[in-house]
């Protein structure tokens, strides 16, 4: 008989994490029997069962997070009686490991972002205190990142028996096949050639910082009228972004678009920007480079994760951010990012191979 999994997440909306849940299921279907424990609904549920997964949504009755949404998870999961739990995204986290400590199930806890990181708080102490409760409850945790990990390890020392780093990788030839038999076609968008056009895929949330880029963008039309910029995503600050476009007079040079499945939109791209004050290892950056687009991000040191500054992108230093016009004109030099584009490719080939992250999930877990 198969090992039972219950992959448990906070969320099954469009984002890395989510996406990563799919490609975890996609390629470990015939090891596990698997079942899938989500929160928020979203368009992954529909991917997980086209693979033939069982899928459970749980809910509050008056609110999420009341008190029948905690039983009807715990008896859920109890009723599954799963080997183990693998879990994703911050409330999955706790509330799996602490029914898992009940229940005496290991769970691995997946850490995409630090939470301090991600509410942009040093000082949270209730959020400190219940990330101490999934530190101590879980079996293992396990890292996105070696960001993350170093984050992680500032909350609590403690942990780093129980801490790993598997570093988020992504099908490359499954990514590429998609978003060419996706692909989007630029007069969809009142695009042509002429267009140079920077991409940025995210949620419009003030950590990714949109309203940076488009202030950025707007200096840089001032010298080439064919740049544009393609905003992909959705969010609370969406309404907010646009109108900050507006107040520019760059309204009909920024493009808003929002999808569940953004593969058919790398190839309209000429380069692609992430502007995030921090990130875990963005799934969007790696689908980017998939697709031989040099990439620019900003971080607090020329030393990325990913990208390496000058040769397959760029890396603005947090306080050099005025820079970002700079690099947007140098990459319309066609042979440059010719150049830059498949060193990304390789990168993402070489250093964040997919099979070898699945493989590793699978150590983990046995």
């Amino acid at each position: 008989m198969k090992p039972k999994i219950i992959h448990l997440t906070t969320s099954l909306k469009v984002g890395g994490a989510e996406s990563l849940i799919c490609d975890i299921l996609r390629h470990l279907k015939n090891d596990y029997e698997h079942h899938v424990i989500y929160f928020h609904d979203g368009p992954n549920v529909a991917r997980i069962k086209e693979l033939g997964i069982k899928t459970y949504q749980i809910k509050g009755l008056v609110c999420k997070y009341d008190p029948i949404f905690c039983i009807s998870l715990f008896k859920l999961i109890y009723k599954l009686s799963p080997n183990y739990i693998l879990s994703h995204l911050w409330s999955a986290n706790l509330l799996g490991s602490i029914i898992a400590k009940i229940i005496r199930v290991p769970i691995v806890c997946v850490m995409h972002l630090a939470s301090n990181v991600e509410t942009q708080s040093k000082n949270n102490f209730l959020r400190d205190s219940l990330d101490k409760i999934t530190f101590a409850c879980s079996k293992r945790l396990v890292a996105v990142s070696d960001g993350v990990y170093k984050d992680l390890l500032s909350l609590s020392p403690a942990i780093k028996e129980k801490l790993t780093v598997i570093n988020n990788g992504i099908d490359y030839n499954n990514v590429v096949a998609l978003g060419t038999r996706q692909a989007k076609q630029r007069e969809d968008f009142g695009l042509n050639s002429q267009h140079f056009v920077i991409g940025c895929v995210g949620r419009f949330i003030p950590r990714k910082r949109h309203e940076l880029l488009i202030i950025s963008f707007a200096d840089c039309v001032k010298d080439n009228p064919n740049i544009r910029l393609f905003l992909l995503g959705s969010g609370p600050l969406e309404i907010s972004l646009k109108n900050k476009a507006k107040e520019l007079g760059i309204e009909d040079k920024v493009i808003f678009a929002s999808t569940d499945n953004a593969y058919g939109f790398y190839p309209l791209f000429d380069i692609y920007v992430s502007t995030s004050k921090e990130e875990g290892l963005s799934i969007a950056l790696l689908e980017a480079m998939s697709f031989a687009l040099p990439c620019i991000v900003t971080n607090k040191t020329k030393e990325h994760e990913v990208i390496t500054n000058n040769f397959d992108g760029f890396v603005i230093e947090e306080d050099q951010e005025n820079k970002l016009q700079k690099v947007f004109i140098k990459l319309q030099n066609l042979e440059l990012r010719t150049k830059m584009g498949e060193s990304a490719k390789e990168t993402v080939k070489t250093r964040f191979c997919f099979n070898k992250m699945i493989n590793q999930y699978k150590q983990v877990l046995e």
